[in-house]
C-alpha cells in the first residue's frame, strides 16, 4: 500500500480537481512500482475522471489483480465497465464488492442504479431497500426506492415514501412531481393537480409540472397555465425537449376540449420536433418483421424440442399500443384469481439472450433454430421466476407488454400452455391515439404519421403470419366490440383463459391498483365509447394515413 507523501500529494490535488496533475504523479508512481494497488486504483479513478475511459479500465484491472480483495477498486472498476456499457460485467463486480462487505453503500446504489438502468426494476428493489437500511435519513434513496416501487406498481408504499420525504423537505420539487405522477396512477387526480399547481407556485417555469397540469383528464386549468404553456412554447429560450413535452400537453387540453384544429397543430409541432431528433428506420423494423416470418414457421413449430415446463400462469396481452391491452388487463386483474403483472420486459429481453445460449450460433429470430431442450426450459423457467415477483399465490398473472406480438413465436415455443391475448382497435384510431399519447417509453415510430402508417402495416402482417403458424390459440379481442358489448366479450376473455365468471371483471373501474400507462384515467371510468370514431375530429389531416392503410381497412 502506498504510504509515500507524493501518493498524499496526488490525493490533495485530486479532491481539490486538479485531475491532470494528480494523475502524473500516479502514473510516476506506477512506473517505479508496477504492483502499487493503491496508486494504481486512484490513477483509475482519475482516468476515469478525465473521461479516459478504456485507461481506467486497463489500471483498475492491474490494481485488482494484485488486490483482488479491494472492495472500493471493484465498486470502481464496475462503474467505468457501466460507463463503457459493460452492464453484466458491472453487475458482477459490484457483487463481488458486496461479497466482501455487504454494507458497501456505493456498491449498493451502483447495482440499483445499473439494474434500473436496464429495466430491471424488480431485481433493484432489495438492493435499494437494503441501502434505505443503511441510509434511513437519506432523502435522495428514499426517492429512489419510492421510484422503483411505483414501476413495479406498488404506489400505496411510494405514496407514502414521497410524502415522507416532503414533510422533510417541502421543497422537494422532484418528490412533488412524483407523488402526483404516483396519485394519477391510482385515480386521485384532484390531488396530483394541488400537487402540480403547489409546484408551480413555486417555479411557474416548471415545465414537468406545467405539462403534467394540462393533460390531466378530470378539471380544466386556469387560462393563465395555458397562456404560460403557450408562452413557453413560443420561447427561444425553451429547451426543444420542453418544448415538445409542452407541445405535446396543449395537444391534449385542446382535444379535450374539442378545438381540434389548435389541437392537430400542436400535436403535429412536437412530434415533428421529435421526428427531427430520433427517425424511425422504417425499413430496419421491416427486415426484422420478414426474418421473423421467414423462422418461424409451421415446420420449425414442428421440429423444436419439447421441454417439460408446462405452466398455464400467464396470460400475455399484445397488440398496437393504445389498441384496449390496458383495459383488458384491469378487467383480468379484477378477478380474484389474476395478478396484474402490468408491462412486464422479461420476454422482451429473452431474445437478446438466445445467442449467448449454449449451442446458439446466431443471433435472436434465427438462433432460436440452435436450442436444445435445456436451453428451453431455463429460458421459460427464467420468465416464470419473473411472473412470482409480482404474486406467488395468483393463478394466472398478466404481463401486458403490447409489443409482445413480436415474440408470440418464442412464446409459443417457450411457454405452450400460456393464454394469448390480441387486442386491436380501428386502425385510424389506433393510430392517431399513438400519434397523440405521450408516453413514458420513446415509441420513435410514433413521431410521424407516415411512420406510424408503415409501422401499423408490419405488425398487421405479423399478426396475419402468427395466426396461420402458431401451434397455440389466440384469442382475438376487438375495442369496439369490447365497448358495446362489454359481458359478452369479458366473458369470452374469461373463457379462454379458463376462468370463472366474477361480477367484479364487469367492475374494473373500482380495482386499486396501480397503472402507469397513458389510459390510467380510462380504467378508471366505466366503459364508454367516446374513444370509437375519433379520428372523424381529425379527417381533414389524415388523407396520406387513410390511403396507406385502405388495403387492410376494405
Amino acid at each position: 500500500m502506498t504510504t509515500n507523501s507524493s501518493f498524499e500529494t496526488a490525493l490533495a490535488l485530486q479532491r481539490d480537481g486538479d485531475i491532470t496533475k494528480a494523475a502524473g504523479i500516479y502514473e510516476r508512481l506506477v512506473r517505479v512500482n508496477p504492483n502499487d494497488s493503491q496508486a494504481l486504483h486512484y490513477l483509475g479513478l482519475a482516468y476515469m475522471q478525465l473521461g479516459n475511459l478504456p485507461g481506467a479500465s486497463a489500471v483498475l484491472e492491474r490494481s485488482l489483480n494484485v488486490d483482488p480483495a479491494d472492495a472500493n477498486a471493484l465498486n470502481d472498476y464496475g462503474i467505468v465497465k457501466s460507463k463503457l456499457g459493460e452492464n453484466e460485467r458491472a453487475l458482477q463486480l459490484f457483487d463481488r464488492a458486496l461479497a466482501l462487505n455487504s454494507c458497501h453503500i456505493d456498491a449498493l446504489s451502483n447495482v440499483a442504479a445499473v439494474l434500473n438502468s436496464q429495466r430491471l426494476p424488480y431485481e433493484a428493489l432489495p438492493y435499494l431497500e437494503r441501502l434505505s437500511a443503511l441510509q434511513p435519513d437519506s432523502v435522495e434513496t428514499s426517492f429512489r426506492l419510492a421510484q422503483t416501487c411505483l414501476k413495479l406498481g406498488d404506489a400505496d408504499r411510494a405514496i407514502a415514501g414521497l410524502r415522507r420525504i416532503i414533510d422533510l423537505q417541502p421543497d422537494h420539487g422532484r418528490a412533488r412531481l412524483l407523488l402526483g405522477e404516483a396519485l394519477e396512477s391510482v385515480g386521485r387526480f384532484t390531488q396530483a393537480r394541488a400537487l402540480y399547481l403547489a409546484v408551480l407556485r413555486r417555479d411557474d417555469n416548471n415545465i414537468v409540472a406545467l405539462s403534467r397540469l394540462l393533460g390531466l383528464p378530470e378539471g380544466e386549468p386556469e387560462q393563465a397555465w395555458v397562456d404560460k404553456a403557450r408562452d413557453l412554447v413560443h420561447s427561444r429560450t425553451t429547451a426543444d425537449s420542453d418544448r415538445i413535452r409542452l407541445r405535446l400537453a396543449l395537444g391534449q387540453h385542446y382535444d379535450r376540449n374539442g378545438a381540434y384544429a389548435e389541437a392537430f397543430e400542436n400535436f403535429r409541432a412536437g412530434r415533428a420536433l421529435k421526428f427531427a431528433k430520433a427517425p424511425f428506420d422504417t425499413r430496419g423494423y421491416t427486415h426484422t418483421i420478414d426474418r421473423l416470418i421467414a423462422t418461424f414457421t409451421p415446420e420449425l413449430f414442428s421440429a423444436l424440442p419439447r421441454h417439460g415446463v408446462k405452466s398455464d400462469r400467464p396470460i400475455f396481452i399484445v397488440g398496437m399500443p393504445r389498441s384496449g391491452t390496458t383495459l383488458v388487463e384491469q378487467i383480468l386483474a379484477s378477478h380474484s384469481k389474476v395478478a396484474g403483472g402490468g408491462e412486464l420486459t422479461a420476454m422482451m429481453t429473452i431474445d437478446s439472450q438466445i445467442h449467448h445460449l449454449r449451442g446458439a450460433r446466431r443471433p435472436y429470430p434465427e438462433g432460436i433454430r440452435d436450442l436444445e431442450t435445456p436451453d428451453l426450459e431455463r429460458m421459460a423457467e427464467q420468465y416464470l421466476r419473473r411472473l412470482d415477483r409480482v404474486s406467488k399465490t395468483a393463478d394466472r398473472v398478466t404481463d401486458k407488454q403490447p409489443f409482445n406480438f413480436i415474440h408470440l413465436g418464442l412464446i409459443a415455443v417457450l411457454l405452450p400452455r400460456a393464454q394469448i391475448i390480441h387486442c386491436r382497435r380501428d386502425p385510424l384510431d389506433t393510430c392517431l391515439s399513438c400519434y397523440f399519447t405521450s408516453f413514458a417509453e420513446e415509441f420513435q415510430f410514433a413521431n410521424d404519421l407516415n411512420t406510424v402508417g408503415k409501422y401499423y402495416l408490419d405488425y398487421h402482417r405479423l399478426m396475419a403470419h402468427w395466426r396461420r403458424a402458431l401451434s397455440i390459440p389466440v384469442l382475438e379481442v376487438q375495442y369496439e366490440d369490447l365497448v358495446s358489448n362489454t359481458a359478452r366479450v369479458v366473458g369470452e376473455v374469461l373463457d379462454h383463459c379458463q376462468l370463472p365468471w366474477e361480477d367484479s371483471c364487469l367492475a374494473f373501474q373500482d380495482t386499486r391498483r396501480s397503472v402507469r400507462t397513458p389510459s390510467r384515467w380510462q380504467v378508471r371510468q366505466p366503459i364508454y365509447s367516446r374513444s370509437v370514431g375519433r379520428w372523424k375530429n381529425y379527417d381533414a389531416y389524415l388523407q396520406p394515413l387513410k390511403e396507406m392503410l385502405s388495403a387492410i381497412m376494405a
